[in-house]
């Protein structure tokens, strides 16, 4: 039941991010054609000491973002940082945090987002092609993660 609170909470930081970019639904197009922004991404990407990080990104037209986490199998509780975001090189999008302290790489692929890590390079290892987010108007559904 204390679970209740924090996915009502997620759900409704989702409709509010959708409510904002409801009205963009012509998206830019990258050079390649993919489309980039505004937009919701979602994704499920490892982690060292959790089952997975629960993701949702979502992209303004006015060059903000809303990045909802929550790590999953550690916390029920869900981070939420607001910020901008530029396109860079090699189709690579810079997230800036609101007080300038976190910086987030992620590049474009078609679309998907690959997470890339702080200094903005792929990750590596096993588990490398499973930091992808990909556009929720392109899912069949939304993902559904469950909280076991």
């Amino acid at each position: 039941m204390k679970n209740i609170p924090n996915l009502l909470l997620f759900r409704l930081l989702s409709l509010f991010s959708l409510a904002l970019i409801s009205g963009f639904s012509q998206a830019e197009s990258s050079a390649d054609g993919a489309k980039i922004w505004p937009g919701i991404y979602n994704g499920f990407t490892p982690c060292e000491d959790c089952k997975g990080v629960k993701t949702t990104l979502a992209f303004n037209q006015n060059n903000t973002y809303l990045l909802m986490t929550q790590y999953i199998g550690r916390s029920n509780r869900e981070f939420v940082e607001k910020g901008k975001f530029e396109r860079g090189d090699n189709q690579i999008l810079v997230l800036t945090s609101r007080n300038g302290s976190t910086k987030h790489y992620y590049q474009i692929d078609g679309d998907n987002l690959i997470q890339l890590d702080d200094s903005g390079n792929t990750h590596t290892g096993k588990l490398a092609d499973k930091y992808v987010l990909q556009r929720q108007d392109v899912m069949k559904t939304p993902p559904q993660h469950s909280m076991h």
